[in-house]
């Protein structure tokens, strides 16, 4: 959150004031909203930010494709994800750095993919407790995405509507109207 000191290690870095363009879209609001923050904050760091609007569909095409952004490509997008699907190695789709194999971004890094594979073949919870602790370590020093914040997500329902079940992601079944 230090600025001054952002700019100057961005200087050191070599970057020299390309634009990024950072893709979002208002259709879902929390992600738009999001954008705008990560490009206010990244501009104050120094960095010269394309922020370009669409749909999220387009955004979520435009993903998938590798081209510089002058060729339809992109540097940054926002989004975000549930607790239920982040909250492990195996199904946060931001710990795979299987390079082709990886999410949008193509994260690439064979130590961290070995270290993901160790929680899965972990003989007992001592051990797969110290193949996690390992695993957010190198995950800590590479960095496939960066986390903007936390939100709960607020919903209503009718009086007349019961069975709602208390669950980190909205659940349609066991739900009545009477």
């Amino acid at each position: 959150p230090n600025p001054e000191t952002a700019r100057r290690l961005l200087a050191e870095s070599g970057y020299r004031g390309e634009p990024l363009v950072l893709t979002t879209s208002y259709d879902i609001a929390p992600i738009g909203r999001m954008a705008e923050v990560a490009a206010e904050r990244l501009r104050r760091a120094g960095f010269n930010i394309d922020l370009q609007v669409s749909d999220w569909g387009t955004v979520t095409t435009r993903q998938q494709n590798r081209n510089p952004p002058s060729q339809g490509g992109y540097n940054l997008f926002v989004t975000y994800s549930s607790g239920a699907t982040m909250q492990s190695p195996l199904t946060n789709i931001g710990t795979n750095m299987g390079c082709d194999r990886a999410w949008a971004g193509w994260p690439c890094d064979a130590e961290a993919e070995r270290l993901r594979g160790a929680v899965v073949e972990a003989a007992d919870e001592p051990a797969r407790l110290a193949a996690v602790e390992a695993l957010h370590r190198r995950l800590a020093e590479v960095q496939p995405y960066r986390v903007l914040g936390q939100f709960d997500q607020p919903y209503a329902r009718r009086a007349n509507v019961s069975g709602v079940l208390d669950a980190p992601v909205m659940l349609y079944w066991n739900v009545e109207k009477r």
